[in-house]
């Protein structure tokens, strides 16, 4: 996570919310069958939300919540290995998760989510990602404008790719100052721990 933070400027604090049972600095590229058992979209929002309200209890507020990709892989090509893979069985992985992982998300809307929080929302996206495309990004800005929600922003960066280079040149520590400038912007808009 080091590389996406370089350019944040100001002062802030950084926790990492990290898979459960994985061991401090290991990125948890492989886990225990039990783990994957377990592993879905409802299962990692619960566990991030523990994380959050662990941070809140501690430090009583959180300027903001950075999230990132799960892998620069094209997605096209792993949709079609999940829609030809049968059954539930664990081993069978998709861009390094198993297939089930996926199946808990690949058809659900993140717009209702999205549009239910009253906090400000940026959205970073290369406009050459080839794993998700940018028009996903702008279909929601576009789903907020509709709604006349103005809590959303869309940092398009045109030329930039999945993992935020643009020629080569690696744009995360230009757009970490982008971010600073957002949070500085919204410092009144923190979370608050849920009781």
């Amino acid at each position: 996570m080091n590389s996406y933070f370089r350019g944040l400027t100001g002062s802030w604090t950084i926790y990492a919310a990290q898979k459960a049972g994985v061991s401090m600095g290991d990125a948890g590229f492989v886990c225990s069958k039990t783990f994957y058992e377990h592993d879905d979209d409802e299962t990692r929002l619960t566990r991030n939300r523990v994380a959050l309200n662990q941070v809140l209890r501690r430090h009583g507020e959180v300027a903001g919540i950075v999230g990132v990709s799960e892998g620069g892989d094209t997605f096209a090509a792993a949709f079609a290995q999940i829609d030809a893979s049968a059954g539930d069985d664990l081993s069978q992985k998709v861009l390094g998760l198993p297939v089930e992982y996926w199946r808990s998300i690949i058809d659900r809307d993140p717009a209702p989510l999205y549009l239910s929080l009253d906090r400000p929302i940026l959205l970073i996206h290369g406009g050459r990602d080839e794993s998700d495309p940018v028009e996903s990004a702008q279909w929601l800005a576009q789903r907020f404008e509709a709604e006349q929600k103005t809590n959303f922003r869309l940092l398009d960066l045109p030329e930039a790719d999945h993992v935020l280079k643009q020629h080569g040149e690696d744009l995360k520590p230009q757009v970490m100052g982008e971010v600073a400038y957002f949070l500085r912007d919204h410092r009144g808009c923190v979370t608050r721990p849920t009781r």
